[in-house]
């Protein structure tokens, strides 16, 4: 058992198995704050923080594996942690309805990466 006195609330997500990683985000144009959770099976899950005695879902991606997750300006950055990996590329301009806008292999898995996202619909 784990015991926290400076927990001020929690969210659930029982269906999460395998959670990978968790990444704070927080909304440019609204300031609202966002923690996206991720789950190499079941995807990535964003979920508001706004009310910290009451988390709230905003949303989930099931197609989006995630072992890794970063976030700039409103996209979010996903890497699966397989050989032969991919990523995704998630626009969150609306946190309640992300959409993936790209995706890229990662050939060179367990090694480092630079890859060029200055168009996300076309990441080199």
């Amino acid at each position: 058992m784990i015991i926290c006195n400076y927990l001020s609330g929690h969210h659930e997500i029982p269906e999460a198995s395998f959670v990978t990683d968790v990444w704070a985000y927080s909304d440019p144009i609204t300031d609202k704050e966002y923690a996206l959770i991720t789950d190499n099976f079941l995807g990535l899950f964003i979920v508001d923080v706004n009310d910290p005695t009451n988390p709230v879902l905003a949303s989930q991606i099931n197609s989006v594996a995630g072992f890794d997750v970063k976030s700039w300006q409103n996209y979010i950055y996903t890497v699966t942690g397989s050989s032969n990996g991919s990523g995704s590329i998630i626009d969150i301009f609306d946190p309640s309805k992300p959409v993936v806008v790209g995706t890229f292999l990662l050939l060179e898995t367990y090694l480092l990466a630079i890859k060029d996202i200055c168009m996300p619909k076309h990441p080199v």
